[in-house]
């Protein structure tokens, strides 16, 4: 059973209640593994999800890292080349100039200036948590695992759809419903992640079930035997999804869970 994070198995208040958590771990106890899958970095997502006490595999950053719990690290991670890297940005200047990045790598968080102002111009809200300003991507010692981009005017699909067709051929893009969109290796996406650990634990395709609510999700939703789109879910991931969970702010993940078991 694996579920996306943010929208989907978390309040509002981005926890996991207690509801949930009581769900889970009774599905933990029939033998059944619960796979977290989240755009979140695993900085962010081990400490969120930490409560529930049963969930060792936590799918990050779309499917470019996968954590272990109990080995309390990074096992296996896709990072894009620094080609790939340095041709994203090459086209995404050209074609957006004012647009701002921020990037994931095995060392941290790390962001530029115009990642900032951008991010500002669209979220009233928006604070810097866990990045550290800087404005050279070569940089850094260890490969770029996700590239973040956010423009000052476009937000969330509409950026989206706009950044798709400038994009080279390798890599893919996706939102979690934020205002930025993500840019990973075409291979590391949510299903793909999924499908590996599956094979890796001998749990077969028709055995598997997922919910989720944005465009992220989808690559997962789709391999899954059974999917579950939530009701505050994005229309696109609605038309996909065999079935509909209630809203997250009611503990959806859970009432399915429950009527299930």
């Amino acid at each position: 059973m694996a579920s996306d994070l943010d929208g989907t198995l978390l309040t509002p208040e981005t926890k996991v209640s207690e509801r949930t958590i009581e769900a889970l771990r009774a599905v933990h106890a029939r033998g059944i593994e619960v796979v977290a899958v989240t755009g979140r970095s695993h900085w962010s997502a081990v400490e969120i999800l930490r409560p529930v006490g049963c969930i060792r595999w936590i799918i990050c950053s779309n499917g470019a890292t996968v954590y272990d719990y109990e080995a309390e690290a990074v096992v296996h991670d896709r990072p894009l080349s620094e080609t790939q890297v340095n041709e994203v940005v090459d086209r995404m200047v050209e074609a957006f100039p004012t647009v701002g990045f921020a990037w994931e790598s095995r060392n941290g968080i790390f962001h530029s200036d115009q990642w900032v102002q951008n991010r500002e111009a669209n979220e009233t809200s928006y604070g810097i948590k866990k990045a550290r300003p800087t404005t050279d991507l070569a940089g850094e010692e260890s490969a770029v695992l996700k590239l973040m981009a956010a423009h000052d005017e476009l937000t969330t699909y509409e950026w989206l759809d706009a950044v798709q067709q400038h994009l080279p051929a390798g890599v893919s893009a996706s939102t979690s419903g934020a205002t930025f969109v993500e840019v990973t290796q075409a291979d590391a996406n949510k299903g793909e992640a999924l499908r590996s650990l599956c094979r890796q634990l001998g749990v077969a395709r028709g055995e598997t079930m997922a919910f989720g609510d944005h465009a992220n999700d989808l690559p997962m939703l789709d391999w899954v035997g059974v999917s579950y789109a939530m009701a505050n879910a994005a229309p696109r991931v609605m038309e996909v999804a065999d079935h509909v969970a209630p809203h997250h702010r009611d503990d959806g993940v859970a009432q399915v869970l429950e009527q299930l078991l």
